[in-house]
């Protein structure tokens, strides 16, 4: 309770969002204790500087305020008796004494305020001995700002030094922090404030994204304030060059080092537009200049930059920026934040989360006869993510990094640091560059990233021989060892080699030879195994056509590749089209076949000299073929053989489609070292199947989609098969991001401690580019919540680069090129494509050197391995495949009835997982006369795209939303709702245990809260993987095996039941006729 000689004030805006901010947690409050030490060296006499401090609290009401417990009002004491406690340390030893100096401000560090009681200054000192003394002086932001200390220790000082001599503090009065609320309060009224409060609005910064720092760490859920300072120290020499140089640009020093650290931070954060919060003293109030309180606030700065402009130019744009924005500083931040009415979070700091300031020079003047010199303190905690604060001293320029602990590492913001320091330094020696030209890594840095780490994945392995000459030596030296597995048949290497061979000698005759392409359209079986070596044995190019893809697409296929011959069978020869292409059917020309010799064939292949072409989704529209040269393929085959420890031992699960070149990777190494292929059968196998075939197949090493790696780990973990017995001794997992809650459900089961692999490449570099190796479980110790795609294979060369091709420092985002032997030879028919994506390597010094643009987001980590972070275009994987988001509009805007689409992913959490599934979603406008449903718009894309590519979600629009720079606004576009997928027959809940059972499987599968008997699981945004789930949990629940093919041509909930319940009918006693009415079917 006041008494009645208190002052009361209400809270300024600016006080009560940050009493909100320190009374949220202690840390919150610790963060805005304001600190200086002074260190005092001579005779100093205690008694005159506690007489000093008096004199200062008694000048000032703001060292003697304190807050009401409801953050409302201020209570200004009418006295306050300062005291200066005194740690006497000068008894110790020198290291005891560091010792106990660090003990000590690691507790003051920590010591937070008492807002309501007070006081809200401090004062310490500690004695190192007879002649040199620290000086502490601590305070708290909501009632004082950093602009005060300077006030604080100038009064402290000329106090000080007139009462050892026995005088009387001469010193001007000064106004009161009173004074400045009362002069906010009469701001209102005025037109000024009207006038700044415009400006602001008109900035329009709320519009700018939120800086993405570099981090270490993801954002808390609450901010708890840790933070720690990282201070480099520039050369004089450099100092003064760069004041000079400010001079000549006619900009202020702070002008100058602003415009650096913003072009610093767009260089680490790659965004062209960012936000700095800048501080601004508040003291607008003539004659404020001696005022101690807190009046100062941030300015939102907005940097805007393309990189191609010379720094002179940025800076120039930059200071008018920082003029305008001084005209309107006195608008306070607090108040633009309320009038912007932003969303508030307790992760992040609203709007502006990086600082910069550069503090004015403090000269400290004579205290009495002592030398008082500033002294660096350590810092615990930190308001922002990241803060620069520059001291201009009398020899150079003082940097201090301060930044959350939460966020970052301190070897991070010692990187930063050391970047900034390289860029001031190119800035002083060339000071007309380009911004993306100024240098963010010191010279070491630059090698190690562009040459070091490259050279250390270099390996030689033999040429000479190619894949399929290495398994004819294998089908020699083991004729008799079984080669593939597949549904109880059993092909040796011998029966296989010599049926490759009667067909390479079939394909021969039919003028296959080096750069023949030759499609091969067949079924999952050992016919395609015996294709693929066919074709090159023959010195052909083999092109793999999956029989699943609809008419039209494998029109375009063995159209666009120019396909020669194509090898198949007789009832799948009938989907092609007619064209002069020729055709082996395996079955109808087995007796010619049969008469064929069994012998090797000569080689007729290079290094140089394609061997397969893979087609992958394309952004214009229809696929593009990637070629790759065997010369490349054999390397590749030899380097995985033993990073994968592939023994003649092995039996190896080939998983993968036959279309994608994961398949050729699980199928030529194994060859190649004489072990047993075990072939998957042409429907994917669910959870307890998968389960089923890794102990009766024996399996040693598997290689799946990391899609259907996370639908194992999550059907295992709630169901755990029994895996003992079982041989398994290594897991690849590859196509999409490793989301840590799987790892640990996958790593607390019992194939948790089977060695793990996360696996990267695109097609166009081979395959596998990349792996790591995850660490298993440790003592309760949870999984990186980012899991890495590890480090390059041999003979690859890897650059991180930003959107001008220069390297980034480690832990910065930027688009990932591959260079080095391993290839693809560039894109089939397409030159123009091929020079796009395949680029001169700059960091060669061989001529005919490329790179290829993969277009994927990654960022070099301290070790060297990569993490992958996103993609630069609308490339996107969807349950392990790769799709362009382009090809999917294109071949949807040929639907008749629409006149505007987009395809984006939408990112649907999953419970548990820490992590999301991703959805393809279609948003569609329709012509006005026209009336399609999800369902029509399903089933067009299906008779064009594979069943992966055609989007779980329709959303019917009026139509799409367009940003000001006349493209779709993808960020404004609405979140699907399932509900509108589904039929437009009523809704009608289930009615039998059996249909109530197939809904709440749905619903979990889906996600969805309610499913009824007309609903079609594909409607509702299913999928082939989802529909594996609901198999696995009716096997589970009803006892009943439901094959996926059967899955996927139920069309509804009461299609699927009324099949189920015949399937139980059929099976045994049923227990759930009672439920039926009388009468009904």
């Amino acid at each position: 309770v006041p008494t009645a000689s208190e002052r009361t004030l209400p809270l300024t805006e600016a006080q009560r969002q940050l009493w909100i901010l320190a009374t949220a947690n202690e840390g919150g409050s610790i963060a805005y204790n304001l600190s200086m030490t002074l260190r005092l060296e001579g005779a100093l006499r205690e008694d005159s500087l506690r007489r000093a401090l008096q004199y200062v609290v008694d000048r000032h009401e703001a060292l003697r305020t304190t807050i009401d417990a409801v953050g409302e009002q201020q209570h200004i004491l009418p006295e306050l008796r300062m005291a200066l406690p005194v740690l006497d340390v000068s008894a110790l030893s020198a290291a005891a004494r560091v010792d106990s100096q660090a003990a000590w401000y690691a507790k003051e560090s920590t010591t937070a305020f008492d807002l309501r009681q007070g006081p809200l200054f401090r004062a310490h000192l500690l004695k190192l001995d007879a002649l040199e003394h620290l000086l502490v002086l601590t305070t708290h932001h909501v009632v004082v700002d950093g602009w005060s200390l300077g006030v604080i220790v100038h009064e402290l000082a000329a106090a000080y030094s007139a009462f050892v001599t026995g005088a009387t503090p001469d010193l001007p009065a000064v106004k009161q922090s009173s004074d400045h609320v009362h002069w906010l309060k009469t701001q209102e009224s005025t037109g000024a404030l009207a006038v700044h409060e415009r400006y602001w609005l008109e900035q329009r910064v709320e519009r700018i994204p939120a800086i993405e720092l570099p981090t270490d760490f993801l954002h808390p859920a609450s901010r708890r304030f840790r933070g720690a300072r990282e201070t480099v120290r520039l050369e004089r020499p450099v100092s003064q060059a760069l004041r000079e140089l400010g001079q000549r640009q006619q900009a202020t020093p702070f002008m100058l080092l602003l415009a650096a650290y913003t072009s610093f931070l767009h260089r680490l954060t790659g965004q062209a537009e960012l936000l700095v919060g800048i501080p601004t003293s508040g003291r607008g109030l003539e004659g404020a200049e001696g005022l101690v309180g807190y009046c100062s606030h941030l300015l939102p700065i907005s940097s805007h930059a393309r990189g191609d402009e010379p720094f002179p130019e940025y800076l120039r744009a930059l200071k008018q920026t920082l003029l305008s924005a001084y005209e309107h500083q006195d608008y306070p931040f607090a108040q633009l934040i309320n009038r912007l009415a932003l969303p508030r979070t307790t992760s992040h700091t609203t709007l502006v989360g990086v600082t910069f300031n550069l503090e004015r020079p403090l000269a400290l003047r004579d205290m009495g006869g002592l030398k008082a010199s500033f002294h660096s303190q350590p810092v615990a905690f930190a308001a922002f993510d990241l803060s620069l604060n520059v001291l201009d001293v009398e020899d150079g320029l003082v940097l201090d990094f301060d930044y959350n602990t939460d966020l970052f590492e301190p070897a991070s913001v010692a990187r930063f640091a050391r970047g900034f320091r390289a860029l001031l330094q190119g800035l002083v020696a060339a000071p007309q560059r380009l911004l993306h030209q100024l240098p963010v890594l010191t010279a070491a840095e630059r090698y190690q990233l562009t040459f070091t780490w490259n050279e250390r994945n270099r390996a030689a392995y033999p040429r000479e021989h190619l894949v399929h000459q290495l398994f004819e030596q294998q089908a020699a030296a083991r004729p008799e060892k079984t080669a593939v597995e597949f549904e109880g048949r059993h092909l040796t290497y011998a029966a296989l080699n010599q049926q490759a061979n009667q067909l390479a000698h079939h394909l021969r005759a039919l003028g296959v030879g080096p750069g023949v392409l030759v499609g091969a359209l067949l079924d999952r079986s050992p016919e395609m195994l015996v294709a693929l070596l066919g074709i090159l044995k023959a010195g052909g190019v083999f092109v793999p056509l999956d029989p699943a893809y609809p008419t039209e697409r494998l029109r375009f296929l063995v159209e666009d590749s120019r396909a020669a011959v194509v090898v198949t069978q007789s009832a799948l020869s009938e989907r092609l089209p007619a064209l002069d292409t020729k055709l082996v059917r395996l079955d109808a020309d087995a007796a010619l076949l049969a008469t064929l010799p069994q012998g090797d064939l000569e080689n007729l292949a290079q290094a140089t000299t394609p061997a397969y072409v893979i087609y992958t989704s394309g952004s214009t529209g229809e696929p593009k073929g990637v070629v790759v040269g065997h010369g490349a393929f054999v390397t590749h085959c030899h380097d995985v053989i033993p990073r994968y420890r592939h023994t003649e031992n092995d039996r190896i699960l080939q998983f993968a489609s036959f279309s994608f070149d994961a398949s050729l990777e699980q199928i030529l190494p194994t060859f190649m070292v004489g072990a047993t292929l075990v072939l998957r059968g042409p429907t994917v196998w669910t959870p307890e199947e998968m389960a089923r075939h890794l102990i009766e197949d024996r399996l040693t090493v598997v290689n799946f989609p990391t899609a259907y790696w996370r639908q194992l780990a999550q059907r295992w973990d709630e169901s755990p098969p029994d895996f003992a017995g079982h041989h398994l001794r290594l897991v690849i997992v590859g196509g999409d991001a490793v989301l840590a809650a799987v790892l640990e459900q996958w790593q607390r089961g019992a194939l948790g401690s089977v060695r793990l692999l996360n696996a990267y490449g695109p097609t166009e570099t081979l395959i596998t580019a990349t792996t790591h190796e995850v660490p298993p479980a440790s003592n309760g110790q949870k999984p990186s919540a980012r899991v890495p795609i590890g480090r390059p294979l041999s003979n690859r060369a890897f650059h991180v680069l930003d959107r001008h091709g220069g390297p980034v420092p480690i832990g910065v985002a930027g688009e990932l090129h591959i260079g080095g032997e391993l290839l693809a030879l560039g894109y089939l028919h397409r030159p123009e494509l091929t020079a796009q994506r395949f680029v001169e390597d700059p960091f060669s010094s061989s001529p005919h050197a490329r790179l290829y643009k993969t277009g994927d987001v990654v960022r070099y980590l301290p070790d060297g391995a990569l993490e992958f972070l996103g993609r630069t275009d609308h490339q996107v994987k969807v349950r392990g495949f790769r799709v362009e988001l382009g090809e999917i509009e294109s071949a949807l805007s040929r639907h008749p009835d629409l006149r505007a689409v987009a395809v984006t992913v939408h990112h649907e959490p999953v419970e548990g997982s820490g992590g999301s599934d991703k959805r393809l979603v279609a948003y569609v406008v329709p012509t006005a006369s026209a009336s399609v449903t999800p369902a029509d718009l399903r089933r067009f894309l299906l008779e064009t795209l594979p069943d992966y590519m055609v989007p779980a979600f329709f959303v019917l629009m009026d139509a799409l939303p367009i940003s000001p720079g006349g493209k779709v606004d993808r960020h404004a576009l609405p979140a699907p709702d399932p509900a509108a997928n589904a039929t437009l027959r009523p809704f009608v809940a289930p009615r039998t245990p059996t249909e109530s059972t197939l809904a709440e499987m749905w619903m979990k599968a889906l996600r969805i809260p309610r499913v009824g008997i007309h609903d079609d699981f594909f409607d509702l945004g299913g999928d082939s993987l989802l529909a594996t789930q609901v198999a696995s949990r009716l096997r589970e629940t009803l006892q009943v095996e439901v094959s996926l093919e059967r899955l996927l041509k139920a069309a509804t909930l009461a299609d699927l039941a009324e099949h189920l319940d015949t399937l139980l009918w059929a099976t045994g006693p049923r227990t759930g006729d009672t439920a039926r009415e009388e009468g009904e079917l």
